[in-house]
Order: structure tokens, then C-alpha cells, then sequence
């Protein structure tokens, strides 16, 4: 019993799939398949009735056979249309099965008056399957259609043109009625239930693909961001190599002079300390004069370090010094300040030995410490007497505080507001200086390179930049 319930429902479903690949064909085609489906069911069953009736009446008795040959003549034609439907015919048969029923009402209307509850009913019914399977457009031809076809019929009846059989308009209502009555409401609710079904489910596909392509959109533009950001991130890097290669071409005159000064002190050491041995014999005070000679030496080899270290590209995380990287960036713009009339002090709590980039903390204090410089040489230039440039490294509350304070031209609010963007600067235009990076490169340093966060305060011509590192990056 099992196997035959599988085999008649998996041959109601090869019935009823549709072939097409469009959604709205497909949709058509399976509702004209199911509405093909209930009708050969319906013939089938009026056939089998219509012989075991021609089987207790014979035609002596009066009986026609064309009734039978008649709806084996239907049932053809509703399963012809199947054919069609499942060869991609899928409108010619949707016209041909509305075009049935719509004729067998304009007959019935005919036969038995335009008032019979039959004709009306299947009337009904051929609008509401035209709607579901051609449209509402054709759903309101088909009704202009009936409507004229009703009135014509109706004025033709009433003038006597047309002889119908009204006996039925004498007798009280039959079971048959019922049942017919009942057929075609069944009928209508089936066609809307099987609409609404499948326009529910290309709802709900439509929903599915619009949350798969919210989904998808989400997921490209954050691959879009986040590849948006690799490239700011490398183009960052590159503008500051760049910059870092730009700096020390504006800072080459002071370090040459640097260099200059102890290779000067070297050479005269040297000829002072062969003097003393070759002329006085005096031993001691040529190994004095050596001495000198070889402090001025490792101070040429600290500048010549620093250099290096500044040009260098590569990534090279290590123990450090703060407080020694400071110092060697004060070294490095010394000239820079004496050139500006300005002075520079330098305190510090503790030696503050972190993990990290040498060269990326360099050139935090590199920048900074030069914008002071060059904040207090525009300040002399406008009569104001120069004043020392304050720099400091303490610890506060488990935070490394790193201070550059100078008491140039300050910073007005409305600039403060933007002197961290890329490329903006107060002092474009000046001496080939403002490329307007140097500030926004240390922010992403402070903020990437060692997890901190870089602020600026500016009154009364005081300016103040604070860098804080979180005490959770120092070295142990």
C-alpha cells in the first residue's frame, strides 16, 4: 500500500512540476498543472459515472451517448494541454483552458437562459483564472467580454431571438445544484490558495536573496574598507620614509656642522698629542690630549648612528631607551635650535626602557621637538624674546607622559582642530616648509607603533603636545 501511495504521489508530482526557468512562468505553469490535474480528475469521474449510468440505461430507453463522447472529448483536450504546458506552450494552453470554460458558459447561458447559476458561476471562475495565470490586465478583458456577451444574450432572450430551456427556473433546487455551486467555490478558493502559495514562496525567495545580497554587500564593503585602509596604511609608510629623507635634508646644514666640530677636535688632538710626544716628550699630557681626541671621536659615531638609524627602512623591534632616543634627537636638532635663538631642556624620571622601534620613537621626538624649534624661531622673527623649549618623560599613574612644551606663536582652537589631519599645515608656503605630515605621521605612530595617544594644548602663546604610552608596552 506504501509503495503505491509513493508511486501515485511522486506521478502527481512529475504532473504538476513545472519546466520553465522563469520564476513567473514557472509559477503559471504549476498552477495550470494542478487546476489540469483537478479537471482530468473531475472528467474522469464524470465518464465513469456517465457508463455505469449508460450501463443501467440503455440507450432504448431513451438515453444519448454523446455525453460520454463529450467529456472524453474534454478530458482530451485538458490533457493535450498539459502537453503543451509541459512543452513550454505554457500561454497558448492557459488561453485554450479559460477559452473552455468561458465557451461552456457562453453555451450554458444560451441553452438555459443568462441567468442559470452555472453559467454565472464558471463566469466567475474564468476571470479568476485569468487573473492568476494571464494577468490582471487580461482578467479585466475577459470580464468586459462576459459582460457584453451576458447583455447581448440577455436583450436577444428578452426579444425572443433566442429560445431557451427555462424549466429549471420552475423547480426548487436540486443536490446537483448544490454540488456544482460547491465545485466552482471550491474551485475559486483553490486557484487563490495556490496564487497566494506560490507568490508567498517567491516572497520569501526574494527575502532570502535580498539578506544573501545585504550579506554579501556587508561583506565587500568591508573587504573594501579594509583593503582601503591597507593601502592608506602603506601609503602612510611610504610618505613617511619620505618625509623622514625630506627632514634630514632640511636638517643636513646642522648636522654637518655637528659633525664638523668634533672631527675638527679629533684632528687638532691628534697633531697636540704627536706635538707633545715629538717636540716635549711629555707623555701624559699627550695621552690627554688623546683622550680628547677619541671622546670627540665616539661622538662623531654617536651623530653618525643616529643618522643611520633615521634612514633606515628596516623594522627592527628591540629594547630601547626613551630617554636615550630623546637625547639623541636633541643631539640631532641642536644646531637647528642655536640657528633659531632657541634653548632646549631636557628632564627625565627614569631611563624608561620599552620594547618597540627605535626609530619610530625617534621620530616622534624628532617631530615635535622641531615644531617647537620652529614655533619659538617665528615668534624671535616677531620681536618676542626667545624662551627655553621644555621636554620632558615622567610616569604618571602607570602611564609613560612625554612633554614638548614651547612658548612660540601657539595654536588657535580652530586649528587645533585640525593639525593631526594628513597634509594640512600653518606653515604651507614657508621657506619650502609645510608639507603638513610630520604631526599626522607621529599620531599614527603613537597610536599604532606604541598604543598610545597624542593630544595638544595651546594658550596665551604656550603650546603644549603630550604623548601617553600605556605603561602595558614598557619592557620588563
Amino acid at each position: 500500500m506504501k509503495k503505491i501511495l509513493r508511486l501515485a504521489k511522486s506521478s502527481i508530482n512529475k504532473f504538476v512540476a513545472p519546466r520553465s526557468l522563469s520564476e513567473d512562468s514557472r509559477r503559471g505553469e504549476f498552477i495550470l498543472n494542478v487546476l489540469l490535474l483537478f479537471s482530468l480528475g473531475l472528467f474522469l469521474a464524470a465518464i465513469i459515472v456517465s457508463i455505469l449510468v449508460a450501463i443501467y440505461r440503455p440507450i432504448s430507453h431513451g438515453h444519448s451517448s454523446m455525453p460520454i463522447l463529450s467529456l472524453i472529448a474534454a478530458f482530451c483536450l485538458f490533457y493535450f494541454l498539459h502537453f503543451l504546458n509541459q512543452r513550454g506552450h505554457y500561454r497558448i494552453s492557459a488561453h485554450i483552458f479559460i477559452a473552455f470554460f468561458f465557451l461552456l458558459s457562453l453555451y450554458m447561458g444560451y441553452r438555459w437562459g443568462v441567468d442559470v447559476n452555472a453559467s454565472i458561476l464558471l463566469y466567475a471562475l474564468s476571470v479568476v483564472m485569468a487573473g492568476v495565470l494571464l494577468g490582471a490586465r487580461s482578467a479585466f478583458i475577459l470580464a468586459g467580454v462576459i459582460a457584453l456577451s451576458m447583455g447581448t444574450m440577455g436583450y436577444l432572450e428578452n426579444i425572443g431571438n433566442i429560445q431557451v430551456n427555462s424549466y429549471w427556473r420552475a423547480e426548487p433546487w436540486q443536490g446537483s445544484d448544490t454540488v456544482m455551486t460547491a465545485i466552482v467555490f471550491l474551485s475559486v478558493a483553490g486557484v487563490s490558495w495556490l496564487f497566494s502559495r506560490e507568490i508567498e514562496k517567491s516572497l520569501g525567495r526574494a527575502r532570502l536573496s535580498e539578506k544573501l545580497l545585504a550579506k554579501e554587500r556587508d561583506a565587500l564593503e568591508e573587504t573594501v574598507e579594509r583593503r582601503t585602509r591597507e593601502l592608506r596604511e602603506a601609503q602612510a609608510e611610504k610618505i613617511s620614509h619620505l618625509y623622514r629623507f625630506a627632514e634630514f635634508g632640511r636638517l643636513s646644514a646642522g648636522l654637518f656642522h655637528d659633525l664638523m666640530n668634533p672631527l675638527e677636535a679629533v684632528s687638532l688632538n691628534m697633531e697636540r698629542a704627536e706635538k707633545e710626544k715629538e717636540e716635549n716628550g711629555n707623555l701624559a699630557q699627550a695621552g690627554k690630549y688623546l683622550k680628547q681626541a677619541i671622546f670627540s671621536a665616539r661622538k662623531m659615531e654617536e651623530f653618525i648612528g643616529a643618522v643611520r638609524a633615521q634612514l633606515s627602512k628596516k623594522k627592527e623591534e628591540k629594547i630601547f631607551s626613551l630617554r636615550e632616543s630623546t637625547e639623541q634627537a636633541i643631539r640631532l636638532l641642536s644646531y637647528k635650535a642655536r640657528r633659531a635663538g632657541a634653548s632646549i631642556s631636557f628632564s627625565a624620571t627614569g631611563k624608561f626602557s620599552v620594547f618597540g622601534e627605535e626609530v619610530k620613537w625617534s621620530q616622534v621626538a624628532l617631530n615635535l621637538i622641531s615644531n617647537a624649534i620652529e614655533a619659538t624661531e617665528e615668534a624671535v622673527r616677531r620681536g618676542a624674546k626667545p624662551e627655553e623649549i621644555s621636554v620632558s618623560l615622567l610616569e604618571e599613574n602607570g602611564r609613560i607622559i612625554f612633554r614638548v612644551a614651547d612658548s612660540g606663536v601657539g595654536i588657535s582652537p580652530e586649528d587645533r582642530l585640525k593639525i593631526f589631519d594628513p597634509f594640512w599645515s600653518t606653515k604651507a608656503g614657508k621657506e619650502g616648509k609645510g608639507m603638513g605630515l610630520g604631526l599626522s605621521i607621529t599620531k599614527n605612530i603613537a597610536e599604532k607603533n606604541f598604543g598610545g595617544e597624542i593630544s595638544a594644548t595651546s594658550a596665551g602663546g604656550k603650546t603644549i603636545f603630550t604623548v601617553t604610552v600605556p605603561k602595558e608596552k614598557r619592557a620588563e
